[in-house]
């Protein structure tokens, strides 16, 4: 079919359809370019129920990678079906009337820029078990969690950065940190991980049966509940309900875990006694890791 470059790329693109089968492309600038439409694509698209447009960019050679384009609107007029006026700077994506998204990444490489954004924040990968904190001040620094994780493209990562997202309106600063393995989490049925939350997690356990199996995770996490991989630490349970059985053996039981997790066979779990008990693990290779003592499960008979 063909194409034909743009000297400067901002600006707006036309692609005009005409007698079912010629087509002309503008770009900003002015040039253009002329085409027909072979017969054999018409046939093929004649099969399909609708005409369909597909807006994007590709890097179209490997040093592009990771370079971003912002669109900001598409209009589509002359068809039988209604027009298209899509403003993407004021007006939320329609992906149930109007778009279907194929990107490769939809959810990380397709970010609706909103009016209030402020910057993009980047660094180079790899940089595996790594994250964003920010502080208002280095004198002295009071370092927290720090922005949505935003995404991966080529060598680099992105986060775009709203007002809300800036230690404060006047000062900030950013640092990546790689803190170690240093506690486990134990996360009950009812209970789901929230890391950089004073307690690593959000909810109550959920109230279980005297023999019942139920399912729950062990994690490796750093001082501030965030997962740690590549552990594999031997771990050992024990409860305030001495019949409680893990991996079909009561407590204690010893176990392992792989690259920082640890979740126990299918239905091979549960409490022996009715009442209202807790569960501890803790990591026997290392005895300097915090132990975790789950909070209290009440168990029905």
């Amino acid at each position: 079919m063909g194409g034909i470059r743009a000297n400067n790329a901002v600006g707006t693109y036309t692609l005009t359809l005409s007698q079912d089968t010629n087509l002309v492309v503008t770009v900003p600038g002015g040039a253009s370019m002329t085409n027909v439409i072979p017969a054999a694509f018409l046939d093929a698209w004649k099969t399909l129920p609708d005409l369909q447009f597909a807006v994007g960019v590709m890097p179209g050679n490997a040093s592009y990678v990771g370079q971003k384009t912002i669109l900001t609107g598409i209009r589509v007029t002359g068809a039988t079906a209604p027009d298209i006026n899509a403003n993407f700077l004021t007006t939320p994506l329609d992906t149930v009337n109007t778009w279907n998204i194929v990107a490769v990444s939809p959810t990380l490489g397709i970010q609706q820029i909103p009016l209030d954004a402020v910057c993009w924040l980047n660094w180079t990968l790899p940089a595996n078990g790594f994250r964003l904190q920010t502080t208002t001040s280095l004198s002295p620094a009071a370092w927290v969690g720090g922005p949505p994780a935003g995404y991966n493209a080529g060598d680099n990562h992105y986060t775009l950065l709203r007002p809300a997202d800036l230690p404060s309106p006047n000062s900030g600063f950013f640092r990546l940190i790689k803190a170690g393995y240093s506690k486990l989490l134990l996360l009950l049925p009812g209970e789901t991980a929230a890391p950089g939350t004073p307690t690593g997690k959000t909810s109550t356990p959920t109230a279980q049966q005297v023999g019942v199996p139920f399912e729950f995770t062990v994690k490796a996490v750093d001082s501030e509940w965030f997962p740690v991989t590549g552990i594999d630490d031997a771990i050992r349970f024990t409860s305030t309900d001495a019949a409680m059985q893990v991996n079909w053996s009561v407590v204690p039981v010893d176990a392992a875990l792989i690259s920082g997790v640890f979740t126990p066979s299918a239905n091979s779990s549960s409490f022996g006694t009715a009442g209202t008990w807790a569960v501890t693990v803790e990591d026997t290779t290392d005895p300097t890791k915090t132990p975790y003592t789950s909070a209290p499960v009440v168990v029905n008979p």
